[in-house]
């Protein structure tokens, strides 16, 4: 693998990441934007965004143990990687299952 390989694959890995992550913080705004009142919509926007940045943080302790348990049973490296695809794909199918937030303008009840 070249260094520009290596260097390109980083830069849409990266890119990737932060297109997702903003997905994500449009998705728990817009489908939090309801409730009587504000404050409590703006504080269930806050605990939402906590929970995904603890899962988010979870999964790098998650996926460095799983290979960490992989490689100690003596599994290759194309095993492990054949295993974060197919991961990520489900993850990938999860996300097109998603229903379309439901935009409703803050403080104003259901």
């Amino acid at each position: 693998l070249s260094a520009a390989a290596l260097a390109f694959s980083a830069w849409v890995n990266g890119m990737g990441g932060a297109l997702l992550w903003s997905a994500q913080g449009s998705l728990i705004i817009l489908s939090k934007g309801h409730g009587t009142h504000a404050a409590q919509s703006l504080k269930d926007v806050a605990v939402e965004a906590g929970d995904f940045w603890a899962y988010f943080q979870l999964s790098a302790v998650a996926g460095n143990l799983l290979a960490l348990f992989g490689f100690s049973i003596g599994g290759s490296s194309s095993a492990l990687f054949a295993l974060f695809a197919t991961i990520a794909a489900l993850g990938v199918a999860l996300f097109f299952s998603l229903h379309p937030a439901r935009v409703r303008p803050m403080g104003l009840s259901a």
